[in-house]
């Protein structure tokens, strides 16, 4: 089993985080582990983030998970390790910032600043910081921030429109998948025509669609 109990996101689809923590508590450590069949095993490097992130995480977790008490039993193994390999890195890790986002109602009659009272004010600031950065900052190597080197994360794709519309005020080119359907790949169609095609023969579409596919590669004729 591989897990992590600081990515236990999924509260909301029944996911227990006192499951991990039993199994972690009742299997012995790696080095004592020699007469069981169990045994647990750290991987704590990481090879993604900065060292400033890792820092970051190790410090929220340790305060948040070390006031838990023996359901979670947090210990510094569960730090993570920084790892990244990093040739070519010519500036330092930057800092971790928190921003706390509070709009205020204000009437304008500027029509720029109406167009931006209906735009979320958390993707307004998105946009802004993104164009401080692209304006301002550099890489790690040294080179220009472009466009392409920022990721935005969301927890949802509720507010992509919303980001969307506030870097086209800046003229930041972005690309929006979160209308992206896994569902509309050929993989997975294919994957759904042969699955279709071994519940009903009858169904001659996907029936088709399969033995027309890499699978059999019968030609049309």
């Amino acid at each position: 089993m591989v897990g992590d109990i600081k990515q236990s996101i999924y509260s909301f689809r029944g996911a227990d985080t006192d499951v991990f923590a039993g199994y972690k508590k009742s299997f012995p450590p790696l080095d004592e582990a020699e007469n069981s069949d169990n045994a647990l095993i750290f991987m704590s490097n990481n090879f993604r983030c900065d060292e400033n992130v890792i820092s970051f995480t190790n410090k929220v977790f340790s305060f948040l998970f070390g006031n838990c008490g023996e359901s979670i039993e947090y210990t510094r193994e569960d730090d993570l390790i920084f790892s990244k390999v990093e040739e070519g890195r010519t500036l330092p890790s930057p800092k971790v910032n928190i921003t706390v986002i509070t709009a205020d109602e204000k009437e304008s009659d500027d029509a720029e600043e109406i167009e931006k009272s209906d735009i979320n004010p958390e993707a307004l600031w998105i946009s802004a910081e993104i164009e401080r950065l692209i304006k301002h900052e550099k890489n790690a190597d040294g080179t220009p921030i472009e466009p392409r080197d920022i990721a935005i994360l969301m927890r949802s794709t509720t507010p992509a429109a919303d980001i969307t519309k506030a870097l086209d005020l800046r003229g930041i080119p972005c690309s929006d998948n979160s209308k992206y359907d896994l569902f509309e790949t050929p993989d997975v169609l294919l994957t759904l025509s042969l699955l279709s095609a071994i519940d009903n023969p009858h169904r001659d579409i996907p029936l088709a669609a399969t033995l027309y596919s890499p699978l059999f590669a019968y030609t049309m004729d």
